[in-house]
């Protein structure tokens, strides 16, 4: 009964809480996506997540970015050059450990952002120059790349049965935005049909 009462659920997907239009970015603004909360959005139960905010900064704050350093990459605000590392690591040890009670079938994360970003965000050398280096995917036999604060302990994803668990619950969001891009595609082509047929109508009157 556990397991029926599970697959009626809808999936549950934790996400960057901007991309639901909620005003968390460091300028106060959001990076609402509509295809997320229009219409994907009706088809599963978002939990919300932004680092930046639950780990106690304000908004609006002050803008941060990753620095290059010899044992990985530091969070670094742009204009004190106050290192938010420590602060970002304890909270997502605590963050994580939350989540993983949640029940959840997979993340979106907002690309880029230097605290949830998943892979080629920036990282700044000492002399303000950025490269799209990490964090980067991890493959089994390859070097390790470099990896945001809150990420840096993860194990490689083909290692970690969880990582598996996510690629089926990925296969299953898929499929899912698929039925959905279908099902909007049927309801505009029948409103476009309908439309030319009444303008023929209206035409032979």
């Amino acid at each position: 009964m556990v397991d029926d009462d599970r697959s009626r659920r809808p999936l549950r997907i934790g996400i960057s809480a901007c991309l639901l239009g909620q005003q968390v970015r460091f300028d106060g603004g959001h990076k609402r996506d509509a295809f997320l909360t229009e219409t994907f959005g009706r088809l599963v139960e978002w939990i919300p997540v932004c680092p930046e905010v639950e780990c106690g900064l304000g908004t609006p704050r002050e803008a941060m970015r990753l620095l290059r350093a010899e044992r990985g990459p530091r969070l670094v605000t742009m204009k004190t050059a106050k290192d938010l590392t420590a602060s970002m690591e304890r909270f997502a040890r605590s963050r994580v450990a939350a989540l993983a009670a949640e029940d959840l079938s997979g993340y979106i994360l907002k690309k880029d952002s230097p605290s949830c970003g998943l892979e080629r965000v920036k990282v700044y050398d000492r002399h303000g120059a950025p490269t799209r280096d990490g964090p980067r995917p991890v493959r089994r036999g390859a070097r390790r790349g470099v990896r945001s604060p809150a990420y840096r302990r993860r194990r490689a994803p083909d290692r970690s049965p969880l990582a598996r668990q996510v690629r089926r619950a990925c296969l299953r969001i898929l499929e899912a935005a698929r039925s959905v891009r279908r099902a909007v595609d049927v309801r505009r082509a029948g409103a476009l049909s309908h439309r030319t047929q009444a303008d023929g109508a209206g035409a032979r009157a």
